[in-house]
């Protein structure tokens, strides 16, 4: 699996388990944690270059992973995390 894709889905993962937990404040100051935990320092070093373009087909391509919810938030992070334009499509 490419290191976008895996990235894109542990920001799906986190963000199921925001949405299901009741105090969303507290999992959110979680996501450092969560990162470090699932190695996003290389993921994000090996997904450098990537574009707007790259992370919505990506995104088109996951849908049906998980809830669309959390789908769309993970794009939206991922962009975020890559230093990426949240208009760039």
């Amino acid at each position: 699996m490419e290191p976008l894709e895996m990235l894109f889905r542990h920001e799906v993962r986190f963000f199921e388990q925001v949405r299901q937990s009741f105090r969303t404040r507290e999992a959110l100051t979680t996501h450092t944690s969560f990162a470090l935990h699932y190695g996003y320092e290389e993921l994000i070093r090996a997904s450098v270059g990537t574009t707007g373009r790259e992370v919505e087909r990506l995104a088109v391509r996951l849908t049906f992973i998980g809830d669309t919810r959390d789908v769309l938030a993970a794009r939206d992070s991922v962009k975020s995390i890559l230093g990426i334009s949240p208009l760039d499509v």
